[in-house]
């Protein structure tokens, strides 16, 4: 009778163990991965109840990241662009409209996010890419710092052109057809042509500039 007892303790006491040692993360990724389809439109509960703001490309990040998180422990960044809202914004480096792009590694997916008026309105879950992502910590550079940097450098100018051209500043990080990276601001120039300036999205470091030269107003 006590034998019988202590078999079934002892054999509780190895079963506890082997789960305990077992990857329960990449367990619930497993599961995750097989259950959501490619393309899978999802929409925020808390869209309409937080109030209208604009955020910079970094809280942009930010908002993305945590809802990543709950599909992947750590979805790394591909890339983020500002949206047009119709007004000239974007001089304090803030927008209210994003769209990005996210690598969700360990469920091996991606996920794309649409913010819009300073919230995550819905998000997307994609098949993987061969894009190369970023760390969070790979991006110290903010959008209210490129403003100052490329006014003061270039004297650069909000657009004040209408549809179809963006109003204000815009900006956007991602990678080019090298995978090299880049934050890019919009603007004009004193003249109204359209002109965009190349920073790296780590240290700040100026990389280039391109011009319309050919501009149709």
């Amino acid at each position: 009778m006590y034998s019988k007892i202590l078999r079934f303790i002892f054999f509780c006491i190895l079963l506890f163990c082997f789960w305990y040692s077992f990857d329960i993360t990449r367990f619930k990724d497993s599961v995750f991965q097989k259950r959501i389809e490619n393309r899978t439109v999802f929409s925020v509960d808390s869209f309409d109840s937080l109030p209208t703001k604009e955020i910079t490309i970094q809280q942009a990040i930010d908002l993305g990241i945590q809802q990543a998180k709950e599909y992947d422990k750590n979805p790394l960044l591909i890339n983020m662009a500002s949206v047009d809202d119709g007004k000239i914004s974007g001089l304090d480096g803030k927008k209210a409209n994003w769209n990005g792009m996210f690598s969700l590694p360990n469920a091996k997916y991606r996920m794309a996010t649409e913010i819009k008026n300073g919230k995550l309105k819905k998000y997307i879950i994609l098949d993987t890419s061969s894009d190369i992502p970023f760390k969070r910590s790979d991006i110290t550079i903010n959008s209210n710092d490129i403003v100052n940097l490329a006014v003061k450098r270039f004297a650069l100018r909000p657009s004040f052109k209408k549809p179809p051209f963006k109003l204000g500043y815009h900006f956007q990080i991602l990678r080019d057809d090298e995978q090299r990276p880049f934050f890019i601001i919009e603007g004009q120039t004193k003249s109204g042509k359209y002109m965009e300036i190349y920073y790296d999205p780590s240290a700040g470091e100026y990389l280039g500039k391109g011009v319309q030269e050919n501009d149709n107003n």
